[in-house]
């Protein structure tokens, strides 16, 4: 073989391995990106959904919630962590309507889902099992007393979000 072709194959070589190498890590950064911008939408509409809430639209806030579940099982199948995420805001909705045995029933839904995606034993189960029993006892409390719960958390939200204000300007 001429040295020039040689020159030449290797050149290709050394180029087709450096596309083999940089190829990955440029599907990493968009997917990381793709990644960042759904939970910042995610994030957004979250935000959307609890701001009706405190406006006292909460039908409207379940129907948006409730659609965003089935949304989500539609993009991304039955279990995914994107179908949890809006699952728990589901429950979010349904606590908030006082609705307490359909808020326990979603939030079984996405722990089975986190068991089957992480396992028994990792903290996302975990936290998950804890919310589960945060709602349990929220739900057998007196109506005053969960009245004066969540009036206690709405000032504390808008205490963080005020501080959190502050920090911006």
């Amino acid at each position: 073989m001429k040295p020039q072709y040689l020159a030449r194959l290797v050149g290709l070589c050394v180029l087709f391995s450096c596309v083999l190498i940089a190829a990955p890590t440029v599907v990493a950064q968009t997917k990381e990106r793709n990644s960042l911008f759904q939970e910042k939408e995610r994030n957004d509409f979250r935000n959307k959904v609890r701001q009706l809430l405190r406006e006292g639209k909460a039908k409207e806030a379940f129907a948006l919630a409730e659609a965003r579940v089935a949304s989500e099982r539609k993009e991304f199948g039955e279990r995914d962590e994107a179908v949890i995420a809006a699952l728990d805001l589901l429950a979010e909705v349904h606590q908030s309507l006082k609705e307490y045995p359909a808020a326990r029933k979603v939030r079984e839904e996405a722990l089975d889902i986190r068991i089957h995606l992480y396992g028994k034993d990792n903290w996302r189960v975990r936290e998950a099992r804890l919310s589960l029993e945060s709602q349990d006892r929220i739900s057998r409390l007196e109506p005053a007393v969960r009245t004066r719960l969540s009036e206690a958390g709405s000032l504390n939200t808008g205490l963080l979000q005020s501080r959190a204000f502050r920090r911006e300007r």
